[in-house]
């Protein structure tokens, strides 16, 4: 099976997802890691295969909270996850596959 594992461009959100890439390859699946350009490294010392995130959603945590410090001010749990859905990944979902 082909598998595509996509993350933010966060250490800690991305190396769980290796572990479980190499898993996935000891069972014969191809693994392709979506991220951001500055965890290519980090992939590739995994000896996986690398693609980039669109430019407009290639940022780290430092960017984002930059572009919205009003998100430091939202209660963890389903406010912040809301608010990290309407900011951040639906924008760029939609831009992936709708462009225009």
């Amino acid at each position: 099976m082909k598998i595509l594992i996509a993350s933010i461009t966060s250490p800690g959100h991305l190396n769980p997802l290796l572990s479980i890439a190499q898993i996935l390859i000891k069972h014969g699946h191809e693994i392709l890691v979506q991220t951001g350009t500055a965890m290519k490294p980090i992939v590739e010392a995994a000896g996986l295969p690398f693609i980039p995130l669109l430019p407009e959603a290639d940022v780290g945590a430092p960017e984002y909270f930059a572009q919205y410090p009003e998100r430091q001010e939202t209660t963890p749990g389903i406010e912040m996850f809301g608010f990290d859905m309407e900011h951040f990944f639906l924008p760029n979902l939609s831009r992936r596959y709708h462009p225009g």
